[in-house]
Parts: C-alpha cells; structure tokens; sequence
C-alpha cells in the first residue's frame, strides 16, 4: 500500500466514525425541517436554484423524478475570494468534521470538462450563502415573521449585487440539448 492509500484509509475510517458516531442520525433523516424557518429557507433555496440551472420547473408540481441518465445536476461551492477570506476568518473549512476536503469549483473548468463529454446545454449560478450543517441557536430568531422577511430582503439583495461572486455554484449540464449558457 502507498501512502495515498493509507491516507484514503484514514479518511474513509473518520468519515465513518463521524456519521456512525458523532452525528445524529433522526436530524441527518429529518433535516431541514424543525431547524427552523431560517434554515429551511436556505436549503430550499439551494434546491430552488440548483432545479432552476437545471431547467425543470416545480411550480404546481407533486411528485419529482430526476433521472441522471442524460444530465447532471451538482450544487457545490464555488471558488471564490470571500470564501479564502471566511476560511482565514474560521467561518469556512478547508477540511469538514467528517474530514473530507472541501473542493471548490471553478464553473468555467467544469463547464469546459461538460462541453468535452458531450453535455449540450451547460449552466450554472452562484449564490451567495452560508450556513453551517448543523443550524446555530441564534437561527430561531428569524422564525418571528418581521425578521424572516428583513432577512429575505437583505439576501435577495445582496445577492442581486454579489451572488456572482457567490461561494455556492449550482451547476447543471444536459446532454443533446441547445448552447451552453450561464445563468
């Protein structure tokens, strides 16, 4: 065994220990919701805009089948200076609790690597988001409606003006379907 093995041992065995042990497995099964409105929002945005790039439409529907034969979805961080900057800051992670390592994506790579493999329409959005997995306390102060919706209004907002250079990247790639586009 070479080294890089040893060391996908080792990761392989604290991803295990930590979901195994360390985690709580009713909130992994029932998350997001009773973590609050706040942190609800949050997933369902991630989910909203990784299904938008995508290109399906939810909208009056009841039941979802995504099939991957013919496209992908992938909804990761992005590379992105304010993201070097919360790492610096103890905000973000390189290395995750379960000891996986945070890769970030650079959105015009992948969707070059897309293009290569025959994926027709390619399309991605950042965002500009952070919460951690587990919701911190202070997250139940905006299940009170007045400060739910100034938190909406600030996150729409900021990220009309910054979500370019949002760390989240929602990524879509379709195979045998129109250009390739940004969203």
């Amino acid at each position: 065994m070479n080294t890089t093995d040893d060391l996908s041992l080792v990761g392989r065995a604290s991803q295990r220990h930590y979901y195994d042990e360390a985690c709580d497995p009713e909130f992994e099964i029932t998350r997001p919701h009773g973590c609050g409105q706040l942190y609800q929002f949050l997933l369902a945005h991630k989910f909203r805009i990784g299904f938008t790039v995508l290109g399906v439409e939810l909208a009056g529907k009841t039941v979802l089948e995504v099939c991957c034969g013919s496209g992908m979805l992938a909804e990761e961080l992005a590379q992105a200076a304010l993201t070097r900057v919360a790492v610096q800051m103890g905000i973000a992670e390189d290395v995750e609790e379960a000891g996986n390592y945070v890769y970030r994506l650079v959105p015009d790579r992948v969707a070059e690597c897309l293009r290569q493999a025959g994926f027709g329409r390619v399309a991605w959005q950042r965002t500009l988001m952070y919460y951690p997995h587990e919701p911190f306390s202070w997250f139940r102060w905006f299940d009170r409606a007045p400060l739910f919706w100034l938190f909406r209004a600030v996150f729409g907002g900021a990220n009309l003006l910054f979500g370019q250079w949002g760390n989240k990247l929602a990524l879509a790639g379709v195979r045998g379907q129109g250009p390739t586009s940004n969203a």
